[in-house]
């Protein structure tokens, strides 16, 4: 069993560091064995590091989900303590990272991520593929050999909070995404057991997730099927 730790966009007042702490203890009593801290950034939080180090007291499973812009040595030390994993969002190449992101970050990105592979960190990247970067596939894979990434994960946008307004401008057709499938299935054969290439379905993935408001919802393919189970603190 496993829970994501969502930082965005929050319904209501986001949690205390106390309250996030009691939340994860439930948690792990109700038998979740792994956390994913994703965002929006989780970064921007200041306590993160103990939220990370309590996942770890709690003998839980972390991954931290980032952008890969606020990445220090503290986060890598904390990391490296709690043999934590990391997934950093790389869109594409530099001037198709950038254009999604909408800031001149892709250097800076990669810059943090080589200091993380040579920490001995494990990292992934995961790639948001949109109608604006549907091509990027070979490119990505070509930047995991270049860093000696050893795992990538695409991921069709799904239209989820904010996402929701830009469904139309991002959203892949059905036939897209069957054929980035296809095409995911033929990378993956390619080059494992090099790079662990992966198609992560959101669309149809169920999973629980906690809010930043303390919620615990069943998250389902649209925000308006959501199951709300219940306020765990």
């Amino acid at each position: 069993m496993s829970c994501d730790f969502c930082q965005a966009p929050p319904r209501g007042k986001d949690l205390s560091y106390s309250k996030i702490i009691s939340a994860l203890e439930l948690l792990r009593n109700a038998g979740v064995k792994r956390i994913k801290i994703t965002g929006g950034e989780p970064l921007v939080r200041k306590d993160i590091i103990g939220i990370m180090m309590a996942c770890n007291d709690l003998q839980l499973d972390v991954t931290l989900c980032s952008n890969g812009m606020l990445l220090n040595k503290d986060i890598i030390e904390c990391l490296t303590e709690i043999r934590a994993k990391i997934k950093v969002s790389v869109n594409g190449p530099k001037k198709i990272h950038n254009s999604l992101v909408g800031e001149d970050v892709y250097d800076a990105v990669l810059k943090n991520i080589q200091s993380f592979i040579d920490s001995g960190i494990f990292l992934s990247i995961h790639t948001l593929i949109t109608k604006l970067n549907f091509d990027v596939l070979i490119p990505m894979l070509e930047i995991c050999e270049k860093l000696n990434i050893p795992k990538i994960s695409f991921i069709p946008f799904v239209p989820r909070g904010r996402g929701v307004v830009t469904e139309g401008k991002y959203a892949l057709s059905e036939f897209q995404l069957l054929q980035l499938q296809k095409k995911i299935l033929d990378l993956r054969k390619k080059y494992y057991p090099q790079i662990d290439v992966r198609y992560i379905d959101l669309w149809t993935k169920e999973y629980f997730t906690l809010e930043t408001n303390g919620s615990l919802i069943y998250s389902k393919e649209r925000e308006s099927q959501d199951i709300f189970i219940e306020q765990l603190v």
